[in-house]
């Protein structure tokens, strides 16, 4: 009965913390428990165990109490295992979330800011930009709603990208796999958005200066007469 009250009052004590963080940060609550879901879980695992272990530790057969105080060991053992896989994750997702940014495949990091379709090292597909445009339907206040609803964006993120859809009439949403670009493109759509998608080598043929941006990551050196 204590163990029960000790793991429903963690779980209460992390949702008003994920709330709290959630109403700061401006995002939906619901999404950001899915996000911290795993941490939660591996958390309340390492309760668990030092829960189990106190109540093995007043077994007065010495035989059984370190048998129990073993076994309560188990929990912490699979948050541990949790916690790796989580790590190894993160760390495929930065290098991935990097080579997007820097125009390379995901898969090789060869350099994909001048093919269309295809990797030409491995075959992968060519990321897709997600293009987001102005429309007369929604106010900029919905826009931003939605925007941190179904691709995740920040507060910040979204009100910057609704801002320069409202000055300029279309901005640069987000880059992602094609099938990942398809899905974000239909949920937007299905709320009432106009969005397109396109590479980056498309956007360099049509913004023949916007391509030339691409191309380096630092400006080209002037010479002085």
């Amino acid at each position: 009965m204590q163990f029960a009250i000790i793991i429903v009052v963690g779980a209460a004590l992390m949702a008003a913390a994920s709330l709290y963080q959630s109403r700061r940060a401006g995002q939906p609550w619901l999404a950001n428990i899915r996000r911290h879901f795993p941490a939660t879980i591996q958390t309340l695992m390492f309760w668990a165990t030092f829960v189990c272990f106190a109540f093995a530790s007043r077994d007065v057969h010495p035989r059984r109490r370190v048998m129990l105080q073993l076994a309560s060991f188990v929990p912490a053992a699979v948050a541990l295992l949790l916690q790796t896989r989580a790590s190894v994750e993160a760390s495929r997702k930065n290098v991935e979330r990097k080579r997007l940014s820097e125009g390379l495949c995901v898969a090789c990091g060869y350099d994909l800011r001048h093919s269309r379709e295809h990797c030409p090292e491995c075959g992968l597909a060519v990321p897709r930009i997600v293009i987001l445009h102005n429309d007369d339907k929604h106010t900029s206040a919905e826009v931003v709603a939605i925007l941190q609803n179904v691709p995740g964006l920040s507060a910040d993120e979204a009100q910057r990208v609704t801002g320069e859809v409202h000055l300029q009439g279309q901005s640069r949403l987000i880059e992602r796999p094609p099938p990942c670009a398809a899905e974000i493109c239909r949920k937007l759509e299905a709320l009432g958005l106009r969005v397109s998608t396109t590479t980056r080598a498309e956007m360099a043929e049509t913004a023949p200066a916007a391509g030339a941006i691409m191309e380096t990551d630092h400006p080209r050196p002037t010479l002085e007469p």
